[in-house]
């Protein structure tokens, strides 16, 4: 399995690995490139049996999506389906490969739906497995913003005083 260190748009440094094949029979081979994203986890080992298992055939590309494994992002705020998306572009743009087949499951696949939106023209197929729902960055940060309250509370208040859409059960009363 090679290695593949690149960077995303805001220049974090991302990871991939490269499971059958070279970064240069990549570029060479272009459209019969796959890349399969993880879904919501530690990284992409989960995907390496399946990876393999299509060796010989394809050359196969697997990230670590932003925020897990060795693609480290400390920022929350760049974990947005647009900043996903760059992601996916720049690992294209590293391998030199200008149409792929682009793959995911859980979050992975909600990633890829993503990508496809607002790249269409460098995908030649989606594979997705569970895909998860797909909200607008905005809402999405909505969402974290909340989770982030709820943590407050509980860490001022206990778990135990948390009721109902997390407001402490003194403010019930």
């Amino acid at each position: 399995m090679n290695e593949v260190h690149y960077f995303g748009a805001d220049g974090c440094a991302l990871f991939a690995a490269l499971v059958s094949g070279s970064s240069e029979h990549a570029a060479e081979t272009d459209e019969s490139v796959v890349l399969v994203l993880h879904c919501g986890g530690p990284d992409h080992q989960s995907l390496v049996p399946l990876a393999r298992r299509t060796g010989g055939v394809h050359p196969v590309v697997l990230p670590d999506v932003r925020g897990y494994g060795k693609s480290i992002c400390r920022n929350p705020s760049c974990y947005t389906w647009t900043q996903y998306a760059q992601d996916v572009i720049a690992l294209l743009d590293e391998l030199g490969v200008r149409k792929a087949i682009l793959g995911g499951a859980g979050l992975g696949a909600t990633i890829c739906l993503s990508t496809a939106v607002a790249y269409p023209d460098r995908f030649r197929a989606l594979l997705l497995i569970s895909v998860e729902d797909i909200e607008v960055d905005e809402a999405k940060q909505a969402e974290v913003a909340f989770m982030d309250a709820f943590a407050e509370r509980v860490r001022l208040y206990g778990i135990e005083a948390v009721g109902c859409r997390g407001t402490p059960h003194s403010a019930l009363r």
